[in-house]
């Protein structure tokens, strides 16, 4: 089963769980959850080869966050669930093509969007600050006023959709 390929390629490419300190109520403490927790309920797509990766950051200008990049590497995209929370992840080809030339690069200069909740909010990387923080931002309306910041850094954008009840 491909599902069970793509965690075991996770589990030897990160062994060690991640730890995430949310500020809801709920997850104040630190918790520890392992990747094959993490992506028990979530379909990753085939691996990125690391020419298509190369590409992606050369058609955006933007280099990807080591911890995205690395599962790209692992799985290009996919979709399912996190915790409570529904992930869509886009292949690198959805990814150059929604964020070259759209409304997100006008809309929101400086948001590179990875993907979505798959209903009306965007997730992306703030790419006016280094590292690049995770956001969250409406597709209707998008702009940085109406954008949240989620998380320091892909990992634990994931950890804190598998331990939080809300979004922020």
């Amino acid at each position: 089963m491909l599902g069970d390929e793509i965690l075991r390629r996770l589990t030897i490419a990160r062994p060690a769980p991640l730890l995430v300190e949310s500020n809801s109520a709920e997850t104040r403490a630190m918790k520890s959850v392992s990747q094959k927790e993490l992506f028990a309920r979530f379909h990753g797509n085939p691996p990125a080869s690391p020419e298509s990766i190369a590409r992606c950051q050369a058609g955006l200008r933007f280099p990807l966050p080591t911890d995205y990049a690395q599962l790209l590497q692992h799985m290009n995209g996919g979709e399912g669930f996190i915790g409570k929370h529904y992930l869509m992840l886009w292949s690198v080809e959805r990814f150059i093509e929604m964020n070259t030339g759209t409304y997100f690069a006008e809309s929101a200069p400086g948001l590179v969007v990875f993907g979505s909740d798959g209903g009306g909010e965007a997730f992306g990387f703030d790419t006016r600050s280094a590292p690049p923080p995770i956001v969250v931002a409406p597709y209707a309306g998008m702009e940085w006023e109406v954008a949240f910041r989620v998380a320091p850094t892909f990992d634990l954008f994931l950890q804190h959709l598998y331990a939080s009840e809300d979004l922020v």
